[in-house]
């Protein structure tokens, strides 16, 4: 388990732990690395679905970067800035869920 004495709280810290171990996984592959835009809607998603409060963006982000998962560099992603957050994937059944979702 990993040690956050950063953060606003210990239940951020698990909060974001279980968020992250449900919903994704490690990579080095900077092509299947989340948007900043993918990873809150998923978040989003899995708290809707848990029946839990979400984190602000700020306080989510801030729990990502101490949990070591942080955001790339500004750069353009098809016609437009984007980040993608690095060293993580999305995966599992609640990601499917929220990419059919966005579609309707």
């Amino acid at each position: 388990m990993l040690n956050v004495p950063h953060l606003r709280s210990h239940s951020d810290a698990a909060h974001v732990r279980d968020f992250l171990t449900t919903c994704t996984a490690s990579t080095d592959d900077e092509l299947i690395q989340p948007s900043l835009d993918s990873m809150t809607g998923v978040y989003l998603t899995w708290c809707e679905l848990r029946g839990e409060t979400p984190l602000s963006d700020r306080r989510l982000t801030r729990a990502l970067r101490r949990l070591g998962v942080k955001p790339t560099p500004w750069r353009p992603i098809r016609r437009r800035h984007a980040r993608r957050y690095r060293g993580v994937r999305l995966t599992g059944p609640l990601v499917t869920q929220y990419i059919l979702g966005s579609l309707y």
